[in-house]
This record gives structure tokens, C-alpha cells and sequence, in this order.
């Protein structure tokens, strides 16, 4: 049996859930439980337009688990102790010694959710031990088609939290580590803009597309929020130009709805929304004040890598150069490449051959870029 209940370390005061997305939000809660009000709001230090592509499917700028533990290491303060992916007896004995963690499963699984038994989706939630019971936490806000996301804490017997762990949930140990500097930047890559937007214009299945519109602009309008109330954080006030780019956001976002409800009529059409998306895009950083790249658009596999590279090192993607020596990297390691490479394999959705993983061919930054090139080309034949 799962009820409201108000105990519990971990206060949902003073956090606004409006601002981040269903894993966002119980990061940014342990963080400010940990460093303080306000700290989670550093989520929006940076604002990036860098979605992630799969094989076979349509774009999305919903940040996968990894890079969402890397910004709450390197914007909140949270430091990732371990991670492991356990359900049932083993999940458990894990949670078992009244430590916080924060875990992600299947929204679908959560009864607390308005989503339970209706739709899949990774969602995180906090969850502790407390005297005879569980809590789980959850800050999560959103207006759903079966009702209300309402910020709340949950206690779950001992004698269901068997059942309630049965589905296998990715249970994260974060430690509290000192803040970083946060320098406000916004870069916003025109060429991938352009190949975001054309993968919706251009979808066979114009239903799917309209259909990820929908979150797509939901997750935009958040981020978007986010980096304005980060900018406030810092002191900097809210120009009308802001507000009124933001409420354009705000419109586009119901427009997506409105043709995803559409679409349920037999009338779908992404594009009645695309173009009011890449203008969008393309605004951002002159709203924001801050300098637009211009420079010419690299690959996806280049993008990628640079990407990757600038998270793991805390680097501006513009500055790193295909001659750029990894060891060169403050805190690089063996092991640091290991995990860059695994996780360009991933957003890639690709595997590199072994034959490739030689100290010989992993010396400089377009080593990576050549590497994962040739493995996209043999994943694409």
C-alpha cells in the first residue's frame, strides 16, 4: 500500500517544479537540500541546443540518464558515488540503510504518477528509509491527460516494497561536492537546428512526429524557464524582449498540442509548427545576450564528439580543435576515455571496433571524430 505521508529528510519547500523535466526536478531537490534554495536552478547555468540522434528514429533534446548525473556534477554540487540497476530482494537491500538516493524507473510503474498502468517513460524520484517504511519523493509538477503531477512524498510499506520493486529501477548514490563556478553561456549550433527541424517536416509518419512535438516543445519551454530564472539567480534582470521570447515559447508549445490533438482526427502535419520552431532556435542566444556561433556546422559525429568531450571536461566545445591532445585535459585519465568513448558509442548508437581502441589511435581530439566516423559507417552499411 502506497499513501501521502509528510515524513521524510528531504523538504519540498522553496523548489519550483514548473522549471525542470520528470529527472531534472529530484535532482535539483537533493541539491538544494544539500548547498541550499536556489542551487537547483544552476541546471539552467548553460543553455544548449545539442539533441541527441538515434539510428532509425526522430531527434530529441531530453538529456539521457549520463548526462543529466554529469550537469548535477557539474552544476549542482552532486557528486555520483555509485550506480546500480537492481529490482526486487537486491533493490531492497540497497536502499536499506537510510540513505537518500536518487532512482529512475518506469513511470508506468510508479503508482504516485498519474501515468501508472497508462505510459512508459523514465521518471526519477528520491527514496529513503524511514522507521518501518519507505519514502519516496517526488517534486514533480505537470499536467497530464489523467490528471495532475502534484510535488508529494509517499511512504511505502515494508511489506509492498517487494512488489513495488519489482520492475527494475537505476538506483544512483550521490554525494554532496563543492559548487563550481558557473559561467553563463548559450551556444546554439545552426546546423543542427536545421536538421532538427527537417527530421519532423520531413517524417513519413507524420502522426509520430506531431506526436513528439508535443514533448519535444514541452521540454524546450522548460529549459528555456530554467535559464531565464538562472540568469535571475545571478542578478540579471528579466528584459521585455526575454519575457516576450518566452511566451512565444509558450505558444508554440500549445500549438504542438493543439496539432498532436489534431492528428488524433487524421489531420497530422508537423510543419504547421516547425517553422516556428527553428525561428525559435535560432533566437535564443540574441534574447539571451549572448554571441550566436555562426561558424560553419560540423557533422553529427563531430558534433557529438565535441560534445562529449566539452561535458566530461567542462570545456566550451568551441575551444577544443582536432589537434587538441586528450592528455593535455585537466583530470584525464584512461579510465575518462573509456567512459567518453562509451558514451559516444551511445548517442551514437554505435560500437567502435576493438581494433580502433589503441593507444595509437587515441591521441588527439580527431582521433575520436575518425574512430566514431568509420564505426557510424560500418553501423549504416
Amino acid at each position: 500500500m502506497i499513501e501521502r505521508c509528510v515524513e521524510g529528510s528531504i523538504s519540498l519547500d522553496g523548489i519550483a517544479p514548473e522549471l525542470f523535466d520528470c529527472l531534472q526536478v529530484n535532482l535539483a531537490l537533493l541539491a538544494e537540500h544539500h548547498h541550499g534554495r536556489d542551487t537547483g536552478c544552476r541546471l539552467g547555468t548553460s543553455l544548449t541546443f545539442a539533441p541527441r540522434w538515434d539510428v532509425g528514429s526522430l531527434p530529441t533534446v531530453a538529456p539521457s540518464i549520463a548526462q543529466h548525473l554529469d550537469a548535477a556534477n557539474r552544476w549542482l554540487g552532486l557528486a555520483v558515488a555509485q550506480v546500480s540497476r537492481a529490482a526486487g530482494a537486491q533493490f531492497v537491500e540497497i536502499v536499506s540503510d537510510g540513505a537518500v538516493r536518487f532512482c529512475v524507473a518506469d513511470a508506468f510503474e510508479l503508482p504516485w504518477l498519474p501515468s501508472f498502468g497508462r505510459q512508459h517513460a523514465e521518471h526519477g524520484f528520491l527514496i529513503e528509509r524511514c522507521d518501518d517504511a519507505w519514502i519516496a519523493t517526488d517534486a514533480y509538477r505537470n499536467r497530464t491527460p489523467w490528471g495532475e503531477a502534484e510535488p508529494g512524498r509517499w511512504r511505502v510499506q515494508l511489506n509492498d516494497v517487494h512488489s513495488f520493486g519489482e520492475v527494475e529501477v537505476e538506483v544512483v548514490t550521490l554525494v554532496p561536492a563543492p559548487l563550481a563556478p558557473r559561467p553563463s553561456t548559450v551556444s546554439v549550433d545552426l546546423g543542427a537546428v536545421s536538421e532538427y527541424v527537417e527530421a519532423f517536416a520531413s517524417c513519413a509518419d507524420q502522426t509520430a512526429a506531431v506526436e513528439a512535438l508535443t514533448l519535444e516543445t514541452w521540454l524546450l519551454v522548460r529549459s528555456r524557464h530554467l535559464h531565464a530564472a538562472a540568469r535571475r539567480a545571478r542578478g540579471l534582470t528579466c528584459e521585455p524582449a526575454e519575457l516576450a521570447h518566452l511566451e512565444r515559447w509558450e505558444t508554440l508549445a500549445e500549438q504542438a498540442y493543439i496539432a498532436f490533438r489534431r492528428a488524433a482526427r487524421g489531420q497530422a502535419d508537423a510543419r504547421r509548427v516547425v517553422s516556428e520552431l527553428q525561428s525559435l532556435l535560432e533566437a535564443d542566444a540574441d534574447v539571451f545576450d549572448y554571441e550566436l556561433d555562426e561558424s560553419p556546422a560540423p557533422n553529427l559525429v563531430e558534433r557529438t564528439v565535441l560534445r562529449t568531450i566539452s561535458a566530461s571536461f567542462g570545456l566550451d566545445a568551441r575551444a577544443i580543435r582536432h589537434d587538441s591532445e586528450l592528455r593535455a585535459f585537466d583530470n584525464f585519465t584512461s579510465m575518462r576515455l573509456v567512459e567518453i568513448i562509451e558514451r559516444i558509442e551511445s548517442e551514437l548508437a554505435v560500437e567502435v571496433d576493438a581494433a580502433d581502441l589503441v593507444a595509437s589511435n587515441l591521441k588527439q581530439v580527431g582521433d575520436l571524430v575518425r574512430i566514431a566516423q568509420r564505426a557510424r559507417t560500418v553501423t549504416n552499411v
